[in-house]
């Protein structure tokens, strides 16, 4: 499949499935094995992603900013810190421990279509209820 094809698909999977709350690398490493690509395609979902968090840094840079800058001073802000660093303990811990069990099982297409399938059809995570929300 031409480089520039396999790349607007994985364009058109993160920019859906980003903001969703699923998860939008198990759909980009999902959609990488289906397509049947090698791990030279790492590097451009690592990119991909990469844009993605900029934009939401991008968006919310003036509550980090204000929230960086008060540190110093402003309870409520290391409240967020604090609240930021304490919802990424778990997650890191977690990942760190679990890395080849996750590895070996969550990025089997077998095992990850249908729990990807159960959050597109599921009434609280449909697009469709995010769409008519908006």
């Amino acid at each position: 499949m031409h480089d520039i094809l396999v790349s607007i698909i994985l364009g058109v999977v993160e920019g859906i499935t980003e903001f969703l709350p699923i998860s939008s690398t198990a759909h980009l490493l999902v959609t990488e094995r289906l397509l049947g690509l090698d791990d030279g395609w790492e590097a451009f979902t690592v990119v991909i992603q990469l844009g993605a968090i900029l934009a939401v840094v991008a968006f919310y840079f003036q509550v980090f900013w204000k929230a960086l800058i008060g540190l110093p001073t402003s309870v409520e802000a290391r409240r967020f810190a604090l609240g930021i660093i304490l919802a990424l303990l778990p997650a890191v811990v977690g990942g760190l421990a679990l890395k080849k069990f996750l590895d070996s099982v969550l990025l089997n297409p077998a095992f990850a279509m249908p729990f990807i399938a159960v959050t597109i059809f599921s009434p609280s995570v449909s697009p469709a209820v995010f769409l008519s929300a908006s």
